[in-house]
């Protein structure tokens, strides 16, 4: 079973993460087509992505890892040169960002002697600071974020097409006018980024509203992690175990980021 693991744990913040193979992909011999990335820039801002790459794709796999990475490294370059501070300047930053990521995607085509739809991939962006919440987003998956009052709230929700199971791709003609992007002036403490092989799980089908027996107690273990790198590896066989194998065969993608108690910043 292919999968991906990463954590980190900083001064104000600990995130784990973990992308497993579905078992329609292990029995199909198809890799894993899910990526995710996560950055620290500064001592309070995080940047995670998401990418779940198109299955009918023949290189959806390179097209969501090349989207996160591009994606990240951009943005975090023109933070450190210039932190955004208006909702305007953020704005710009995330809609320049998805079209760097899909130049990159047909520069990768154009080595590969391939088309760009053979790299497609959906692509969720958050960034995290002491007062901004603010994603990006294209195609399914979504994220989930709880404020300091408790209270949980799917800040981007799946993007669906003109069919059943039809999602929109980084790659699609006119892809960037179809960005959703968001600027949530609130200091966050919990988030969840997710791909859509587990939305059956975490999201309510009426509304997209989240399913607090979900997040809740993951949220609430989060700040007693010791070890994140563990905690990480942990999450990976959850995502693989038969409970949720049961309930879908695609490849999965949880992200999970936690801000600090003060006290436990102050210590440190």
């Amino acid at each position: 079973m292919d999968c991906l693991i990463q954590s980190l744990s900083s001064a104000h913040w600990i995130i784990l993460g973990s992308s497993v193979q579905g078992t329609h992909h292990i029995r199909e011999n198809r890799p894993l087509q899910d990526a995710f990335g996560i950055r620290l820039v500064g001592d309070d801002t995080i940047l995670i992505a998401v990418a779940d790459g198109v299955g009918s794709a023949a290189q959806s796999a390179i097209g969501a890892h090349l989207a996160v990475t591009t994606s990240l490294n951009w943005i975090e370059s023109n933070l450190w040169r210039s932190f955004p501070y208006s909702h305007e300047d953020w704005e710009g930053l995330f809609r320049e960002t998805f079209f760097k990521a899909q130049v990159r995607l047909e520069e990768q085509a154009s080595i590969q002697g391939m088309t760009i739809s053979d790299f497609a991939t959906t692509l969720l962006l958050v960034a995290a600071s002491a007062e901004n919440l603010i994603t990006g987003q294209i195609g399914d998956g979504a994220i989930v974020a709880m404020g300091t009052d408790g209270l949980l709230s799917t800040v981007s929700e799946p993007q669906q097409g003109e069919y059943i199971n039809e999602t929109f791709a980084i790659t699609s003609p006119d892809s960037i006018n179809f960005v959703q992007i968001k600027i949530n002036p609130m200091r966050v403490d919990s988030l969840a980024l997710f791909s859509d092989g587990l939305q059956r799980l975490t999201l309510h089908p009426q509304d997209n509203s989240p399913h607090p027996p979900f997040f809740a107690p993951l949220f609430k273990q989060l700040p007693g992690i010791e070890n994140a790198a563990q905690a990480a590896a942990i999450l990976a066989d959850f995502l693989a175990s038969d409970r949720v194998n049961s309930l879908t065969g695609d490849d999965k993608t949880l992200v999970l980021a936690k801000r600090k108690p003060l006290e436990s910043q102050i210590e440190e």
